[in-house]
């Protein structure tokens, strides 16, 4: 939810969003593709670059969003180490092993992980979510999945904001003393929120009916800028990242 908010906060909240996402995928293919702890690395540090200096984002928030994918991919990139026992390996136990190449593939595989997820989290706290929906729009891609992704994306911040209030009135009740009132209090948790969410979704659909609905949600259209020096710059830290998988 503090994702969305300080995308709207971002100074580079009001450039070409259409711009920002081209620039994210760029930086996600060329880091996937790589081979490169090196290019990884750049990426990550690139997204922390623009994020925090050119955003305006505090460091800390942005080293806090990547700790959850940090911990899966610790997890995934710590399973690699370990492959059966050869001649190769440097510790053995149980007929399993750990050598150089596991160590290095598990190595560049977190980095690799690490870059991407930096990629995708520059376009996520730079750019609204509402407006990469625009973006998509204007590529052509089918009403239904747009119009259906922001009505699923409003409805996570209703929804949370139902899981806080219930949560909260829980906890000061002693929802959560003990493990069998804990079970129980987050068995109707989730109850309410099951409720709570088709209640909403009805009264929804029928005041969007009577403000005749058509199947598309017309928002204002919000105007962007677009420099030379947006472009150049986003050029430049392009070439930057692809002279480095070219070279390492």
């Amino acid at each position: 939810m503090g994702i969305d908010k300080w995308a709207q906060r971002s100074r580079l909240a009001d450039i070409s969003p259409g711009l920002k996402l081209a620039v994210c995928l760029y930086w996600l293919i060329n880091c996937i593709a790589s081979d490169s702890v090196v290019v990884s690395s750049l990426t990550l540090i690139s997204s922390a670059l623009v994020v925090c200096v050119f955003g305006g984002l505090k460091p800390e928030f942005f080293l806090r969003c990547l700790r959850i994918p940090m911990a899966f991919v610790f997890i995934a990139s710590a399973a690699l180490i370990i492959e059966p026992a050869d001649g190769n390996s440097l510790i053995t136990v149980l007929g399993l092993g750990i050598s150089a190449d596991s160590l290095l593939y598990a190595l560049n595989t977190f980095f690799r992980c690490m870059g991407a997820a930096g990629a995708l989290f520059m376009l996520s706290l730079t750019t609204p979510a509402y407006d990469i929906f625009g973006v998509l729009q204007k590529l052509r891609l089918p009403d239904d999945i747009t119009e259906t992704a922001k009505l699923i994306y409003r409805y996570i911040f209703v929804l949370y904001d139902s899981y806080v209030a219930i949560k909260t009135a829980q906890e000061a009740r002693l929802g959560y003393s003990s493990l069998k009132t804990g079970y129980r209090s987050f068995s109707l948790l989730g109850a309410a929120i099951f409720s709570r969410a088709v209640n909403q979704a009805r009264r929804s659909f029928s005041a969007m009916e009577s403000r005749n609905y058509t199947g598309s949600v017309k928002t204002s259209k919000k105007h962007y800028t677009l420099t030379p020096i947006h472009i150049v710059s986003s050029v430049l830290f392009c070439i930057i990242l692809t002279a480095a998988g070219v070279i390492f």
